[in-house]
């Protein structure tokens, strides 16, 4: 049973590599686990910086939970990916509310969503919409667009807008203005 949710990780790490491109630097997690979406997709793409969310249910209370976080921890480190992550332990909208807006490339999650209440995945979508960085896409016509995507294992979601409606960031200036320079 394993080596077929092995497997399933390994396709969702291409998937997911294939998605955030050459250019995608800093990802999100949230609800890593053991990090087994974290370790194949870090072994796809060389170029990810990642910053794992969970709350391990309470580290350091109960033996499981403690289990979960030392198992993060040794697969990270038997994999020679632990210098490339930073692991935060807190509940996923307390870590939310405490970030800028526009710093991450990508966001990610691999089983979390179903764990959330329907009333939590409107606000969840729309912090994490927040923290992503907006990106220019040329369109076919030559015509500019930005966009931010949020990707699941079960939804993805790309909000794409014409590149002249930047939206403002916390700031009051325009969000990435030097994107068409």
């Amino acid at each position: 049973m394993e080596a077929a949710w092995s497997k399933q990780y390994d396709r969702l790490a291409r998937i997911f590599a294939k998605a955030l491109g050459k250019g995608t630097q800093e990802i999100a997690e949230i609800g890593c686990g053991s990090g087994q979406l974290t370790i194949p997709l870090a072994k796809q793409a060389s170029n990810l910086r990642f910053v794992l969310i969970d709350t391990f249910a309470n580290t350091g209370t109960g033996s499981y939970s403690n289990r979960r976080y030392q198992a993060l921890v040794s697969n990270l480190k038997k994999s020679k990916l632990f210098r490339r992550v930073r692991i935060v332990t807190a509940d996923y909208m307390e870590w939310i509310k405490k970030q800028d807006y526009e710093i991450y490339d990508a966001i990610i999650s691999s089983e979390f969503l179903p764990e959330i209440t329907s009333a939590e995945i409107r606000p969840f979508i729309r912090e994490c919409y927040c923290m992503l960085m907006v990106r220019t896409h040329t369109q076919n016509d030559g015509s500019n667009s930005v966009a931010r995507t949020i990707s699941t294992t079960h939804t993805r979601v790309q909000i794409t807008m014409p590149a002249p409606l930047y939206p403002q960031s916390p700031h009051g200036d325009h969000a990435n203005s030097n994107a068409n320079a």
